[in-house]
């Protein structure tokens, strides 16, 4: 499975992107991925024979109807994996991989490049493993779930049906998922929405999302041993050839409890980080990401941001993708 990153010759913006009639072309040319034949992306305007202007395409000329340059070009058009990741809610991994696998149709034909430019009035369907998905731009929500423990972050599981994929579409959130994962035996903060983009920054170590827990653990934590390893964390620890570190550590509550925040969020860092100490976690609550505080959201519930919230996060987000 691979990660989209700014190396991606699919993601810069010199790479000129491929029509629908196009890829017809190319599907007969399976071979060949648009950004190395340097195919040119043309939007026919009309379909008057007389106003036509050749444009060289690589190894072969195409005809643009008053297209003269770019910018008109890409006016008002997006990339197919922004069309999967925003109409199905997916992360920008999982709709890559989708569209790779062959899952995606585009009018009804397999649409397998990434990258390959739609407009609107280019869309006549669009469908995820043969399911239509709808074409017109959902209101951008954003969504926190109380996770309770023994739920399965997975949107299947074939020897689990104690899902949150599952939860979700018994709440009727279609085309929602959510960012970053809790383990089965945590609980807490996820946070959920429609937009691919907020769910790729928040889950995406580049972007350095803090994230807050309380661990309790066995046995209980003695403040002038958890300073110093606290003071550990922060400076970083090796396991298993990783790095794992915290950027901040208090004991707080009664009966004591740990708080750490991380940004990194690598695979069961929290329980390897207080395991190289010798202590055994026996609950984890995850009560903050980035922006987002579970507050006081009862065990299983959800809670929509409020409209100066979600504008606030998604103008965030919008300012971190656009320094990539």
């Amino acid at each position: 499975m691979r990660i989209a990153s700014e190396e991606d010759p699919r993601d810069l913006d010199e790479v000129a992107q491929p029509t629908i009639s196009e890829l017809n072309l190319i599907d007969r040319e399976p071979h060949v991925r648009p950004f190395e034949r340097g195919l040119s992306r043309i939007i026919p305007e009309t379909t008057d024979e007389g106003n036509r202007t050749p444009v060289e395409c690589g190894a072969r000329t195409r005809y643009s109807y008053g297209m003269t340059n770019r910018v008109q070009q890409e006016e008002g058009s997006k990339k197919l994996l922004q069309w999967v990741q925003q109409q199905a809610g997916l992360s920008r991994r999982k709709a890559l991989e989708l569209i790779e696998a062959g899952e995606v149709s585009v009018n009804g034909r397999s649409a397998t490049e990434p990258s390959a430019r739609f407009r609107y009035e280019d869309l006549e369907s669009l469908s995820l493993r043969g399911h239509p998905l709808p074409i017109e731009e959902p209101e951008r929500r954003i969504y926190k779930y109380h996770k309770p423990r023994d739920v399965l972050c997975s949107h299947d599981d074939p020897h689990d049906g104690n899902t949150v994929g599952r939860i979700l579409r018994a709440e009727g959130f279609i085309g929602y998922t959510w960012a970053g994962r809790l383990d089965r035996d945590a609980e807490g903060l996820l946070v959920l929405s429609n937009d691919g983009d907020l769910v790729h920054a928040y889950t995406h170590p580049r972007f350095e999302v803090a994230k807050v827990y309380r661990v309790w653990t066995d046995p209980s934590p003695r403040p002038a041993e958890m300073k110093r390893a606290f003071a550990s964390m922060i400076r970083g620890i090796t396991d298993a050839g990783d790095q794992l570190r915290i950027l901040d550590g208090r004991i707080a509550g009664r009966p004591p409890y740990a708080e750490v925040t991380l940004a990194e969020g690598r695979k069961h860092e929290v329980k390897r980080l207080f395991a190289h100490f010798g202590l055994r976690i026996v609950r984890l609550l995850r009560i903050r990401m980035g922006d987002v505080a579970l507050g006081n959201l009862q065990r299983g519930t959800f809670a929509r941001l409020s409209t100066q919230e979600e504008t606030a996060i998604f103008a965030s987000v919008e300012s971190r993708l656009a320094r990539l």
